[in-house]
């Protein structure tokens, strides 16, 4: 037998007066800072205490005979949830649970509920008791944040795209208010437009009015808030004036109000908006803004990182390919340096050795062949040495009028021999009218018989080169050079001006075939850059490359003669030739 100190006595209520006890627990009920509800064994309301009223914003009369899981404290929740929760507490079973409610006015609140089931005699359940011990919303929008948070960071350590990335982000948030969407819109370059709208619950015609919208305070809350820099609480987007132009776009979400706010990077800088719609024609709650600021804030973290990510990238690769294009430079520069020093070497030692005593005519070729190949070590090496100016900033132009016929006879000399033996045609337009330059004759020069060069080079045995010039619209001096050889591939065009480059794997042959440094163009390039003018390829593999080489206006001089001479300089000084 048990120690009957240690049994507690029965309940005795004869010291009560009579109802006092039921009027106690009533009391104690109406004034309870909880919200109380007591539900019959259908889970209809029966009772509620003026705290859950004031929690929801409903009436005492409004929330009779609701059913309470479905449609006020645990509205958000699936049929299964229902039926699962409805199970445990008719066996008997109470506990606390989280439950996603709407207030009257449309509001979201994440709330923790203490829930009883009402015994028969029997055991069985004749209705429940409900406790709403505590708002727990704030805490679900910090889990919510740091949950989308770790996704993002995980996509981006995944190299995952930034749509990817921001899809994720999205979809975390929309996780804890299921009613709610939520859309990222950034700006392009320019900071004028909508480039990328993001909104994976929102329909997708909605988002593509978003794409390419222009920003103003009357383009709607987001275009106001990117347009402004701060945020923006549209109540109701079909009474909000400066939604009209997209309002039937609006109607398509099912959307009635919308808070946005500007994403900024560390810098400061707004390059979009972070935007959350709702259902209800409603404004947020002070917990909504600070969580609105907050996903705002982790976005512009998120984007500047995929930034800086992405430039690493980039730089990275850029130094595996610079890395590899010298290891293919290095490799053609051995080639290029020893075939014409054991020329040399050769020619050399045969005539130290007098092997053809008496033979002057064959002396007289070996010079020759020394000559050529000392020139070609030459022109190696000045090509090495304006390719290191170039990179480090000393090459120094010698600047002064000069007719760029002329400069252009002199190429078409040097690589006349050459043209006739591979049976290639020169054709050379240049019309009469056109004007002198201010230039450094030198580099026009190494420019232009580099081009010329080039397209003998690739051009087929028999076929045709064109040099042309012209007068283009804006002013600029151009100077067309056109072959019909092999062509480069389309994504080596723009490599080819890079040092140390020849093109990619797909034209890689070209340079086994053809030899050559790789800097030429590079340099072509730069010196072109230096007179403030461009070099810019076109190419269709199959078909041949067509070379523009362009001088700005900025250098051209339309009267070619002054007083008899050639024109002066433009700051004045006397020009030479």
């Amino acid at each position: 037998m048990p120690d009957s100190a240690s049994v507690s006595p029965p309940f005795d209520t004869s010291l009560l007066s009579p109802g006092l006890f039921d009027r106690a627990l009533r009391q104690m009920a109406e004034t309870n800072r909880f919200g109380m509800v007591i539900m019959d064994a259908q889970g209809r309301v029966v009772w509620c205490n003026p705290a859950f009223t004031e929690k929801f914003g409903y009436s005492r009369d409004e929330a009779m005979g609701e059913v309470m899981l479905t449609r006020l404290v645990g509205a958000a929740m699936t049929r299964e949830e229902v039926d699962s929760l409805a199970r445990k507490r008719s066996q008997g079973e109470a506990g606390i649970d989280e439950f996603l409610g709407f207030t009257k006015e449309g509001r979201t609140k994440w709330v923790e509920v203490f829930s009883q089931p009402v015994l028969d005699e029997t055991g069985q359940p004749t209705g429940y008791i409900l406790s709403i011990d505590r708002d727990v919303s704030q805490i679900k929008l910090g889990q919510a944040l740091e949950m989308a948070r770790r996704t993002a960071l995980q996509r981006l350590g995944e190299g995952a795209e930034s749509e990817t990335i921001l899809t994720a982000l999205i979809q975390g948030i929309e996780g804890v208010f299921p009613e709610m969407r939520g859309s990222i819109n950034l700006l392009d370059s320019a900071g004028r437009r909508f480039r990328t709208a993001v909104g994976p619950g929102l329909p997708r015609r909605f988002m593509d009015g978003l794409r390419g919208a222009e920003i103003s305070p009357d383009a709607g809350s987001c275009g106001e808030a990117a347009h402004t820099g701060r945020r923006v609480i549209t109540r109701d987007i079909m009474e909000d004036p400066k939604w009209a132009p997209s309002r039937d776009l609006a109607a398509l979400s099912g959307m009635r109000s919308c808070w946005s706010e500007p994403i900024r990077l560390v810098t400061g800088q707004v390059i979009g908006t972070f935007a959350v719609y709702s259902p209800a024609a409603r404004l947020p709650s002070p917990e909504e803004l600070e969580f609105l600021h907050q996903a705002a804030e982790l976005t512009g973290i998120v984007i500047d990182r995929k930034r800086l990510d992405d430039e690493l990238q980039t730089a990275r690769k850029r130094a595996e390919d610079a890395s590899l294009a010298k290891s293919r430079f290095l490799a053609n520069m051995s080639h290029e340096l020893r075939t014409p020093l054991n020329a040399v070497i050769g020619f050399s030692e045969l005539i130290s050795a007098g092997v053809f005593q008496q033979d002057t005519e064959k002396y007289t070729d070996f010079a020759s062949e020394i000559a050529t190949s000392a020139r070609t070590l030459l022109a190696l090496i000045s090509t090495l040495l304006d390719s290191a100016n170039l990179q480090q900033g000393t090459y120094q132009l010698e600047e002064r009028i000069i007719d760029l016929k002329r400069v252009i006879d002199l190429c078409v000399a040097g690589v006349e021999g050459q043209a006739r033996r591979r049976g290639v045609s020169l054709h050379v337009d240049w019309p009469e009218s056109m004007p002198v330059l201010y230039a450094d004759p030198g580099a026009a020069e190494k420019v232009l018989a580099k081009i010329l060069d080039n397209a003998l080079k690739f051009s087929p045995e028999g076929g045709d080169v064109y040099i042309a010039g012209q007068m283009a619209d804006d002013g600029n001096l151009v100077v067309c050079v056109s072959d019909g050889g092999e062509g480069i591939p389309g994504h080596d065009v723009e490599r080819v001006l890079e040092p140390f480059e020849q093109g990619g794997d797909a034209s890689a042959y070209l340079a086994r075939k053809y030899g050559g440094t790789g800097l030429g163009l590079a340099i072509c390039h730069s010196l072109m850059q230096l007179h403030g003018g461009d070099v810019v390829l076109r190419s269709v593999p199959g078909e041949g490359t067509r070379a523009r080489v362009i001088f700005p206006a900025s250098r051209v001089i339309v009267s070619r003669y002054v007083n008899g001479g050639l024109g002066e300089r433009p700051d004045g000084d006397a020009a030479t030739t």
